[in-house]
Formats: structure tokens, C-alpha cells, sequence
């Protein structure tokens, strides 16, 4: 859709941005330009409009925000019709806030889905013990009546059945994870690929005892991390190590640590299921006054940003949460409004940050040429 600038008159008191939108709501309510239909970009219109690409982006906005545009990324402006977002709700649900992964979701998914002018809606049903209580959950998902719910990890096989027989309309998408045996909608990271790149990283450093420190068997997620791990020690040659631990978290990595140095085995490496085991696991091995990377070296898995404030930082695999969160949204709401139809399946690349934890040589760089914290260096 082609527009001029016609309305804008250089004598107008109001801000141009004003005159603009107002000459494209004028498009719109004259029925020229009908829902669905998409407008030029934002760069045409200031060119047909001869005003500053900014000029057109708080007209643009200004739009959206009285709910008669949006903005799809990656597809471009289209004209909507407000009763049709009306009441449609989108949830969010994730195991915790008090983590910056889950935050840094939960906070890109919130403004995209307020911005595409549907309900936004967070959901944690635990029990006081922090477990996952389905019962409430269920009951809850069916009184919201949500038209799409996006889920920050795995649920049961069970649970998940349950809620296609009861929600069948309710469109769903895992980030981060998959239900076993089920064909789902996903979003995830490379887990198994990551976790290869890590314990490559360890055994290039020398390391010829690498332990893995899992989270327990029969959660997708961490069954791949311990793949990636067994592939990389395969190729090198090394004998494996897997210890298993009660979860993912800090106290399950200091236990499981200090089990293993219990048992008087001292591995010169440690690759963890997440950064909290990993923080769990250096804080066993200071109390033991075994030093960090100088006798263990030590990484973990997600890049949180608590893990770049231990002593020494933490290497760990980088992933983009906030990336896949932006996806997540835009695709469940084509979903919602039948735009795409068919399986959507991602798996996210992920990269490998070395950092002291893991590196006697970024350590010693540190300590003669750069004084200050250092990011890590990304490989």
C-alpha cells in the first residue's frame, strides 16, 4: 500500500508523527486498507512521507498501541481488526522467577505478547516443596481458558495427554523442552552439540579425568548433554565418568561433589548439567582447598548470569534464551490466529564461553595483562 503526504502541512501544530498516523487511521477507517492487509514498510512510508525513520516509527507505534496495526517481525505491518485479539489469552509457564533464565523469558514474552494486543498470563502451580502440582495446574489451564499456553521446560507424558483431551483447541509450544514420545511443538537449544563442545574444550586443556555431573536420567535435556559428553570422550579416547545427582540445582552438585571426593576420586575436570550444579560443585571443591582451574576445571551449562559473578567465572555453554523466547511468541500466535498449521520443531545452536573456571591460560592472562573481570572468550 502506497501513501502520500497529502494531510502533512507544514503549518500543523501537531508533531508530524501525529499528522501521520492520523492520515493512515483515515486509510484504514475509509476501508481502502482492510484488516489483514499489510502497509508498506517503514522505511517507504518515510520516504513517501519525506520525514526521519523515527518520525514513522512513533506513528507506526502510536498505531499499534490504539490496536489498529501490528507489527510481525520478520513478515511487516499489517492492519487488524481489535475485536478479533480481543480476549484471547496467552500463558506463560515456567518452574521459577528467582533464575535470570527464566526471568529474561518471562520478561520478552510479556512485552510481545502485551504489544500483539493479547492477555498475558504467568503461571507456576507448586506445591510449598517446589513440585509441580498438575492437579492445580489442571484446573487452573481449564477455568483461564487460554488460547495458547507457552511451556518453559518438560511436563509429564500423562499430563500432557491429559490436556490435548481436555484443551484440544489450546495451542501449545515447549521452549527448552519436549514431552517423551509425543510429537510437540518446540523450541530447544543443541544440548547434545553443547555439551560435545564442553567436554572438547576440557580434554584440549589436557584434562584426562573428566567427570559429568548429570541431573538424573530421564529428562530429554540432560539425556542429551550426557550423549554429547560420552561422544566427546569417545572421540578422544578417554574413559567416561557419570555421576548422577537428585536435580539440577546448587545442592545438587555440591552433594553429588562431595560425594565424589568422599569416595577419593579427584577428577581434573568437571562438566555440569547446569551452572547451578556447577556452582554447587566449586563451592564442594573450595572447601576441600582444591583450586579452580589449577587442579579442577570446571563448566556448566546455560550461561546465567549469576554464573559470571563466582570466583573464578564460570565457562559455560551460552544460550540465547531471550531469542527463542522472541520466536516462540511469534509463532504461537500464528498458530492462534491459523497462520501456520503444521509441526513447528526448532533446535537452537549454542556456544561454548571460556572463562577462568576452565582455563589456566585465560587465568594467567588475567593476572598479568588484564586486571579487570574478563566476559570470557567465546569459541
Amino acid at each position: 500500500m502506497t501513501m502520500t503526504s497529502k494531510n502533512i502541512k507544514a503549518t500543523n501544530a501537531e508533531p508530524r508523527y501525529v499528522q501521520i498516523a492520523s492520515d493512515i487511521k483515515a486509510v484504514i477507517e475509509s476501508g481502502e486498507l482492510k484488516p489483514g492487509d499489510a502497509v508498506t514498510s517503514e522505511r517507504k512510508l518515510a520516504q513517501n512521507y519525506a520525514v526521519s525513520y523515527d518520525t514513522i516509527r512513533k506513528a507506526v507505534q502510536s498505531l499499534v498501541n490504539e490496536k489498529l496495526l501490528e507489527k510481525i517481525h520478520g513478515k511487516g505491518i499489517f492492519v487488524i481488526d481489535p475485536s478479533k485479539a480481543k480476549n484471547k489469552k496467552i500463558g506463560v509457564l515456567v518452574p521459577t522467577l528467582t533464575l535470570s533464565y527464566y526471568a529474561d523469558m518471562v520478561d520478552v514474552m510479556q512485552k510481545l505478547v502485551i504489544n500483539q494486543h493479547y492477555e498475558f498470563s504467568l503461571i507456576s502451580r507448586k506445591t510449598p516443596e517446589g513440585i509441580m502440582d498438575y492437579n492445580k495446574l489442571e484446573m487452573f489451564l481449564k477455568n483461564t481458558k487460554l488460547d495458547g499456553l507457552l511451556i518453559a521446560g518438560e511436563l509429564m507424558k500423562e499430563f500432557y495427554e491429559k490436556l490435548r483431551e481436555t484443551l484440544p483447541d489450546m495451542q501449545m509450544i515447549f521452549l527448552d523442552g519436549r514431552v517423551t514420545g509425543e510429537e510437540v511443538n518446540f523450541i530447544k537449544f543443541d544440548d547434545e552439540s553443547g555439551a560435545f563442545a564442553a567436554t572438547e574444550h576440557l580434554l584440549r586443556q589436557g584434562r584426562k579425568h573428566v567427570l559429568f555431573i548429570d541431573g538424573g536420567r530421564g529428562y530429554i535435556n540432560s539425556d542429551q548433554r550426557e550423549r554429547g559428553y560420552l561422544a566427546a570422550m569417545q572421540k578422544y579416547n578417554m574413559e567416561p565418568q557419570v555421576k548422577y545427582s537428585a536435580g539440577f540445582d546448587y545442592d545438587s552438585g555440591y552433594n553429588a561433589m562431595r560425594e565424589i571426593l568422599a569416595e577419593g576420586q579427584t577428577p581434573d575436570a568437571i562438566f555440569c548439567v547446569t551452572d547451578l550444579a556447577a556452582m554447587g560443585a566449586m563451592q564442594a571443591l573450595t572447601e576441600h582447598n582444591i583450586t579452580i582451574p589449577t587442579q579442577v576445571a570446571v563448566v556448566g551449562f546455560s550461561d546465567l548470569r549469576e554464573a559470571h559473578f563466582t570466583r573464578p567465572p564460570i565457562s559455560s555453554v551460552k544460550v540465547d534464551v531471550k531469542e527463542i523466547s522472541r520466536l516462540a511468541v511469534d509463532e504461537i500466535i500464528d498458530k492462534i490466529e491459523g497462520r501456520s498449521k503444521s509441526l513447528w520443531q526448532v533446535i537452537f545452536p549454542t556456544h561454548l564461553i571460556v572463562r577462568e573456571s576452565s582455563s589456566v591460560k585465560l587465568l594467567s592472562i588475567k593476572q598479568t595483562k588484564q586486571p579487570k573481570q574478563t566476559e570470557g572468550v567465546l569459541v
